[in-house]
């Protein structure tokens, strides 16, 4: 199954593969976007509050 992802969560992902190269990475396309790079931080779901509709 394949879900079609924007451009942010193909950063991500990609910036998860790169955390556990140890030397080198190929980028299939030569473009290396500085977003790869940044540690991937966890972002919770904003919450509703009680009573909100």
């Amino acid at each position: 199954m394949y879900e079609e992802l924007d451009q942010r969560k193909v950063d991500r992902l990609n910036a998860r593969t790169i955390e556990g190269c140890q030397k080198e990475f190929v980028s299939w396309k030569g473009i290396v976007r500085g977003e790869w790079f940044l540690p991937d931080v966890f972002t919770p779901p904003l919450q509703m509050s009680r009573g909100a509709t």
